[in-house]
């Protein structure tokens, strides 16, 4: 949001007013309705941000527009996931998501997704799957590039769910993508890699002579710049807290390396006008591939080491010991002596 802020973007917000108390410095706000948003059983909770949000996608006079409706989420909780009351929410949700799409251009991006799960009882905040998973959900009008690539077989490889299977995406991986379609910078401490199923077809300045040439150049460099901001970040990060083990962050550096280079052999025929030759695509989808196994392997180090000193969070457990049990000798020596002038 600070990027889209920093690139003059324009931005807006409507629905739940929480979102406006966190971000409201990057978003404008176009809904301020007084609305009590923790009724749980208030089934026009979303009603009056309806037509405020169809005016403003029909006026399509936005480079970025987020709302956060609350009636399945306040239905689940009030009455539970299975009842009739979160399916009638959820049926009303799809006619109004219908008819949003009937009101955008052919080149607005609707992004559909949940902040959370929900169990059949109509809770959330754990670990389960049922809570932490969620659906993501894309919209194109004119589609998406990876159903235009034809026999590109090479490019494929680095779109997760070409073949229409069941792909986990991770949440990290949102927000580069969302900055690769808002045409902003990604975020400095972003850890993500771009989702490559989401470029949306369009123009590309492909070459006359390979209609694809201009496509493959936009998402190699958009990776690999992805790849930048995070070797970056991970490297400032290690600078100041030295938080990963030195063999650790020496494999991450080496990575990096490789990444980098199999970047620079594919902008060295891009530099050379060679995009249009047959071995491209697939130096290409390698460079895209080093990239994506780069994010992933600084995704998985950080979330599997420890964000604290254990050696500093032990001495403060000893010192907490220490001090409450200085405590109870305080007491029982006052509970003994009966000397309560020494409290």
């Amino acid at each position: 949001l600070r990027q889209l802020k920093l690139g003059n973007k324009k931005s807006f917000l409507a629905g739940d007013l929480t979102l406006n108390y966190y971000f409201g410095e990057y978003l404008d706000l176009i809904t301020n309705q007084n609305v009590d948003f923790f009724d749980n059983r208030n089934e026009k909770i979303d009603e009056f941000a309806h037509p405020v949000i169809k005016k403003k996608i029909a006026e399509n006079d936005f480079d970025f527009f987020a709302t956060h409706l609350l009636r399945i989420d306040h239905m689940g909780h009030a009455y539970g996931l299975l009842s009739s009351e979160v399916a009638e929410a959820i049926k009303d949700i799809e006619q109004y998501i219908l008819e949003i799409i009937e009101l955008i251009d052919d080149d607005t991006i609707l992004v559909l997704g949940g902040d959370h799960g929900m169990t059949l009882d109509g809770n959330h905040g754990g670990a389960s799957p049922e809570e932490t998973n969620t659906a993501f959900i894309a919209y194109h009008k004119k589609g998406f590039m990876k159903y235009r690539l034809d026999n590109n077989t090479s490019v494929k490889r680095v779109m997760r769910s070409v073949n229409e299977t069941e792909a986990q995406v991770r949440q990290v991986d949102i927000v580069p993508t969302l900055a690769m379609l808002a045409g902003v910078p990604v975020p400095y401490s972003s850890m993500g890699s771009i989702l490559n199923d989401l470029y949306p077809v369009g123009d590309y300045y492909p070459s006359a002579s390979c209609k694809d040439g201009g496509f493959e150049v936009q998402m190699v460099r958009d990776n690999h710049l992805t790849s930048l901001q995070i070797w970056n970040y991970f490297e400032k990060y290690q600078h100041e807290l030295h938080i990963f083990p030195k063999q650790e962050y020496l494999r991450i550096k080496n990575l990096a390396k490789e990444e980098q280079q199999s970047f620079k052999v594919a902008q060295d025929m891009i530099d050379k006008s060679q995009q249009c030759e047959k071995s491209f695509p697939e130096i290409t989808a390698k460079a895209i591939l080093k990239s994506q196994e780069f994010s992933n392997q600084v995704y998985q180090l950080v979330n599997d080491t420890v964000p604290y000193d254990m050696g500093i969070f032990a001495q403060g457990f000893a010192l907490l010991i220490l001090v409450a049990l200085a405590y109870i000798l305080t007491v029982q020596y006052i509970y003994k002596t009966k000397d309560y002038n020494r409290i």
